[in-house]
């Protein structure tokens, strides 16, 4: 049987087999932080999508609640609420 080639002994081997351990280890920490960034990635994609979906269904609650209530607004001085609301004063000006 042949044997593996272990490469040279004594101490430029040993600090060859500590480099060659220090790159992969670094290597396999790079891939695992790249992984974990794509994670984060889809996290916040996942995020803002269901933000955006979220403030868009409340827009359109916002507009239908809007359009179902009765409109006080369209007849002169029905509500004094409703004429501040469009900036108007009913009483004098101070």
């Amino acid at each position: 049987m042949s044997e593996a080639y272990a490469g040279p002994a004594g101490l430029l081997g040993s600090l060859r087999r500590i480099g060659d351990s220090l790159i992969a280890v670094a290597q396999s920490r790079l891939q695992l932080f790249a992984l974990e960034l794509r994670g984060e990635r889809l996290r916040l994609m996942d995020t803002l999508l269901w933000l955006s979906i979220a403030v868009l269904l409340g827009g359109v609650g916002l507009r239908w609640a809007r359009q179902l209530q009765p409109s006080t607004c369209g007849r002169p001085r029905a509500s004094s609420a409703c004429w501040r609301w469009r900036g108007f004063s009913l009483g004098p000006r101070p």
